[in-house]
């Protein structure tokens, strides 16, 4: 069944969106709009070039260059990434306190850092969540050892 034309109906029957090029008058409707949509990339661009003129005759710096914006080349920006990794360094530090020493004394005696995760599990001692530790975990309390 056909549809009735004018009835919001812009397939033509294909599937795909866009003008009905196979009917009378369609290719120059096509070529019609084609050239509508270069003019009007091509103002935009001239709007924007205009405005970047304009913004660094103000004496701005135009992009992610400005101190403060955010990093259209993905990451986070260099000072935040510090001042996080300080944050998370601390927590870590806060959390494992109370290992540290227990941790290295076993280590000291010779324990290697999976039998020093079972006797945390043993003993009761979970992270965060709930888990108990593993081996990687036992060494990166160490690297938080309290002085």
């Amino acid at each position: 069944m056909e549809a009735i034309p004018g009835r919001g109906d812009t397939t033509g029957g294909t599937g795909t969106t866009g003008p009905r090029i196979k009917r009378p008058g369609g290719r120059r409707r096509a070529h019609l709009l084609a050239a509508v949509a270069e003019d009007e990339a091509r103002r935009i661009g001239e709007r924007t070039r205009a405005a970047l003129a304009a913004s660094k005759a103000r004496g701005g710096v135009p992009g992610a260059a400005r101190p403060g914006a955010r990093r259209l080349g993905g990451g986070a920006h260099p000072a935040a990434a510090r001042r996080a990794g300080a944050a998370s360094a601390a927590r870590a530090r806060d959390a494992y306190a109370h290992l540290a020493p227990l941790v290295a004394r076993r280590r000291a005696e010779g324990l290697s850092h999976r039998r020093i995760a079972a006797r945390l599990a043993a003993a009761g001692d979970a992270t965060r969540p709930g888990k108990p530790r593993n081996h990687t975990q036992a060494c990166r309390i160490l690297k938080y050892k309290i002085s």
